[in-house]
């Protein structure tokens, strides 16, 4: 599956590609909203994991985008409140991931993002 990560910390972002290619993944990787989008346009992910508070283009722009084509998206997020956690579902997330994640919660996000819906 050729999933696309997008997360301007790129210690994690790394990692997480790290991760998923040792899983079998294509990964893309995005360290900013804009680099996310223009990732999308020239090479359409399967599915994304992608942070919201990304500076100048934020995740909530690259969800949109996500949304409009149809693919399919888990937000990575630090923030554990509630009101996020609905913001992300709203936006058309799968799913929401806290940071830090597991290889074990990764792996089941990218496997739940191809499912079909």
């Amino acid at each position: 599956m050729k999933v696309l990560i997008a997360d301007d910390n790129r210690l994690l972002l790394s990692t997480l590609a790290m991760v998923l290619r040792t899983q079998g993944h294509e990964v893309m990787e995005a360290d900013s909203g804009a680099d996310a989008l223009q990732l999308v346009a020239r090479q359409r992910p399967d599915a994304a994991i992608i942070d919201l508070h990304m500076p100048i283009v934020s995740g909530v722009d690259v969800a949109g985008q996500l949304r409009s084509q149809n693919i399919p998206f888990v937000v990575l997020s630090a923030y554990d409140e509630q009101d996020v956690r609905e913001a992300a579902m709203e936006l058309g997330a799968k799913g929401y991931l806290l940071k830090p994640t597991t290889e074990g919660e990764l792996a089941a996000a990218v496997a739940w993002c191809g499912q079909e819906p």
